[in-house]
């Protein structure tokens, strides 16, 4: 069976997009083989995989790839993998032809959402991404590509994360049902090269909790 394609693309840096795909690679690898594709010249996730100690660190392999085709190489991959998981570099950027590559073959697209006014305008040029992807998709018999926004750095405790949810009721890309609360754990996963399941710092329960139940709410989508 072919890999299952997840993409993780944002407009700007910062929303949190190499530290939600590393986490749910390494979720969907606990029974799957997975790979991680690091796509953003930047390369945060393989510096992250490279900070674990030796012969520890994540269950999966993270390759950097920051090249404009990446989508051949996408097709390469995908039958060696039940699932690739794509960290791409902001889509504002001139390198934003990275993006758009790795969504032309990709299953899912999620874009991570802090609670703030400038995270909820930047889901807008995203939305007009999809868009166009999906006209070169149609033009070529290609399913449309599946998108969904998920909130990142929840704090029920204030105001602008409880608004966020109705916020974003206007953006023409679905909302998964889970939120990601902001927890400390992820900074000590990301330092010492592990997911958040395999740290024990402050919160780590409720971020494995959370990553747990987002990777299961991206399986049903993407099968």
């Amino acid at each position: 069976m072919a890999a299952k394609i997840i993409v993780f693309c944002n407009v700007k840096g910062g929303p949190g997009k190499t530290t939600l795909a590393v986490n749910v690679a390494a979720t969907l690898a606990q029974k799957h083989k997975v790979a991680v594709i690091d796509a953003d010249p930047q390369q945060s996730a393989v510096k992250y995989d490279s900070d674990a100690p030796d012969g520890q660190g994540l269950p999966m392999p993270v390759v950097g790839y920051p090249e404009e085709k990446i989508n051949h190489t996408l097709r390469k991959l995908i039958n060696d993998y039940d699932y690739i998981v794509v960290d791409t570099p902001p889509s504002s950027l001139a390198i934003s032809n990275i993006t758009k590559s790795a969504l032309i073959p990709a299953d899912l697209a999620i874009v991570p959402v802090v609670p703030s006014p400038l995270g909820i305008r930047e889901t807008l040029p995203m939305s007009a991404l999809f868009a166009e992807i999906n006209e070169l998709r149609e033009s070529a018999d290609a399913a449309p590509l599946e998108s969904r926004l998920v909130i990142n750095r929840y704090d029920p405790r204030k105001s602008l994360s409880q608004q966020l949810p109705a916020a974003l009721k206007n953006i023409p890309v679905k909302l998964l049902r889970t939120k990601i609360r902001d927890r400390e754990a992820y900074n000590h996963a990301a330092l010492d090269g592990c997911s958040v399941h395999e740290t024990r710092a402050s919160g780590w329960d409720d971020a494995s909790e959370d990553i747990q139940k987002l990777t299961e709410e991206i399986r049903k989508i993407v099968g």
